[in-house]
């Protein structure tokens, strides 16, 4: 299980820069629940939650605008397909 901190610590570790405020927004915009609460209000999540943020995260980060155009300049690239928001 994981809390907010450890999924934080766990995303840095495998290069998914993300602060605290941004998990906060991809936990409520993709709907991800906690699985248990403690007491004190500490939230812990699964390793299913910890996958959907991260392809929260992918699919987040190539579905924006200013990432494709940049590939596309870069490599002199057409787009056929762009992934929907």
């Amino acid at each position: 299980m994981f809390n907010r901190e450890t999924i934080l610590k766990n995303l840095n570790s495998e290069n998914y820069y993300i602060d605290k405020h941004s998990l906060d927004l991809f936990l409520n915009d993709w709907k991800i629940d906690s699985i248990y609460e403690d007491e004190d209000g500490l939230e812990f999540y699964d390793d299913l939650s910890l996958e959907k943020v991260k392809k929260a995260m992918r699919i987040d980060y190539f579905s924006n605008d200013e990432f494709l155009n940049e590939l596309k300049e870069k490599y002199n690239m057409f787009w056929f397909y762009k992934p929907i928001k």
